[in-house]
């Protein structure tokens, strides 16, 4: 079966291979992850709006939004732990996860 990709499911792609890489302790690619987790909380928070969040990023952004706002508004993007990367990786992945039960 034939498909294209589009750069956002090759962002998403991306998203969970670094995010998969730092749960297993490659801590090399939190910078990449980490302005994108605080955009999130930002705009989930409410203290940026969908005007000014990274453009780069944006559909990826609005994407992690929409599938669990209230898990990014509780929180602190400046000391997430190797389980807050796996929830956001099982967000993504569309996995069930614990954080809200």
């Amino acid at each position: 079966m034939l498909y294209s990709w589009s750069s956002e499911d090759k962002k998403i792609t991306l998203l969970k291979s670094l995010l998969g890489s730092i749960v297993e302790g490659d801590e090399k690619f939190v910078p990449i992850v980490k302005p994108i987790i605080s955009d999130v909380h930002a705009l989930s928070q409410g203290s940026k709006s969908y005007y000014n969040i990274d453009r780069n990023n944006y559909r990826l952004i609005m994407s992690l939004y929409t599938k669990n706002k209230e898990f990014f508004r509780n929180i602190n993007p400046e000391e997430l732990t190797i389980d807050d990367y796996q929830d956001i990786l099982d967000i993504i992945s569309n996995r069930p996860n614990l954080v809200n039960a």
